[in-house]
């Protein structure tokens, strides 16, 4: 690591190694060594690792728990065949979830990847309705991809 001379104001000095310590503490818990070899393999379309996507699914927070919820339902068979997107109305309805809470999640879950995960996308396609397809109407919707589905499936099981 290469150390650079940063002026800081006296008042500052404490505050400013406080908040190093944070960054360090916050990039090792980033880049923990994985469990196996498998668990560092790209998987999916988004750019995350099997023990990244694994952590997910094995969350227990409200965030991880919800998105899994959702997850769960857009890796069914019959949605993947489709290439369905379904918007938060239809996974409210799917999941059980009331609809403010899908909506709701998605900030949170943002927050949650940035601190915990390599991986800074979300593992699951989003777009707005109308660049899908004219019947979607001024909505987010979402889905998972075959390939997102199955790597879910893997480490859901």
């Amino acid at each position: 690591m290469e150390f650079v001379s940063v002026p800081v104001p006296s008042d500052h000095v404490m505050a400013v190694m406080a908040f190093l310590a944070k960054l360090d503490r916050k990039v090792e818990s980033r880049t923990d060594t994985p469990r196996n070899d498998d668990d560092a393999q790209p998987i999916g379309t988004h750019g995350w690792t099997v023990g990244e996507l694994r952590r997910l699914a094995q969350g227990q927070n409200k965030t991880t728990k919800t998105v899994g919820a959702i997850m769960d339902e857009l890796a069914k068979d019959e949605l993947v065949k489709a290439d369905a997107w379904l918007d938060l109305d239809d996974l409210a309805e799917a999941t059980g979830l009331a609809r403010g809470e899908v909506k709701g999640c998605w900030g949170p879950f943002t927050n949650h990847i940035r601190k915990t995960y390599v991986a800074t996308n979300w593992p699951l396609d989003s777009e707005w309705g109308p660049v899908i397809n004219d019947s979607y109407g001024p909505v987010q919707v979402y889905r998972l991809s075959r390939e997102d589905a199955a790597a879910w499936k893997s480490v859901r099981d």
